[in-house]
């Protein structure tokens, strides 16, 4: 895998900006300081400009990062995989924490996103918990959206926050990498309780919580989801519909069929997660709702 991407980084990087590529590898085979790393690091976006075809595999790229990146941020990655090759992992780790503290939010953003392509990302949790506890809703998307090293590596209580805090920030949940995967009966909890006390303030609630929440769903979650589900309409309705439709217990999915029946839910028949995404934030309530 290494080899495959820096092979795919290179050709790109080397077709679109020769020059600027011949410096930089240079750099990465001579006597590599990291003070020389972060100077070039500051520079990528000059000397890199515009964005090129990538032609990186997509085994390589599952979520289509690389895909969508500048050509500063590609250069930037293999800056950074070039400088884990030849330094100790100490100084690297140092690296990248005087890149982590030095950044701004669009920095952030891009090292969030870089540290699964690292050759060593379990070395760097700390900035990926870190990062998934941000305020700033692009940094926490960086880390939470599109991005595996939560699913392999972040411990259940790093990830039942993960979950409950993209709930909080009002940052999609459906799409997070390995929500059913990672499900699990103290994340439900969780997202009840939190449930109860935006109901008690008046607060809306993500339409896309249900999912966790159903797909677990025993009798007592059936229970709580048939009166969320009468306070609910359009999609978040449809959301608890679907979720219940995707448990494995016959019983809920019975639920589930019951509830697609109900005028606003059928008007989004087929009912898919990223069909949900795309819909309206409700359709008006039908007379008939039961």
């Amino acid at each position: 895998m290494h080899e495959a991407l820096d092979h795919a980084l290179a050709e790109t990087l080397a077709a679109a900006h020769p020059a600027a590529f011949a410096e930089q590898a240079a750099l990465l085979d001579g006597r590599l300081e990291p003070a020389a790393v972060l100077r070039a690091f500051a520079l990528a976006p000059r000397r890199f400009p515009g964005r090129s075809p990538a032609p990186v595999p997509p085994a390589l790229d599952p979520h289509g990062v690389l895909a969508r990146w500048p050509d500063a941020a590609r250069a930037r990655l293999q800056l950074l995989r070039g400088a884990e090759a030849r330094l100790e992992a100490a100084a690297f780790d140092a690296l990248l924490d005087t890149l982590f503290a030095s950044a701004d939010v669009a920095e952030t953003v891009f090292l969030a996103q870089a540290l699964p392509f690292l050759r060593e990302p379990l070395r760097q949790l700390d900035h990926a918990r870190a990062c998934a506890r941000s305020n700033m809703p692009p940094v926490f998307s960086a880390v939470a959206h599109d991005n595996d090293l939560p699913r392999r590596a972040f411990d259940q209580n790093a990830w039942n926050q993960l979950v409950l805090k993209a709930a909080f920030l009002g940052e999609p949940i459906w799409n997070i990498p390995g929500l059913a995967e990672r499900n699990n009966p103290e994340l439900v909890q969780m997202l009840r309780r939190y449930v109860d006390e935006r109901r008690a303030a008046g607060r809306d609630l993500p339409w896309d919580l249900w999912a966790c929440i159903g797909w677990l769903a025993g009798p007592e979650e059936r229970a709580f989801l048939s009166e969320q589900f009468e306070q609910e309409r359009g999609r978040a309705a449809a959301a608890i519909a679907l979720a219940l439709l995707e448990n494995a217990a016959e019983a809920s999915r019975v639920l589930g069929r019951r509830f697609m029946t109900r005028d606003d839910v059928a008007a989004l028949v087929p009912l898919s997660w990223p069909r949900l995404a795309e819909a309206a934030e409700a359709l008006p309530a039908a007379a008939g709702a039961s």
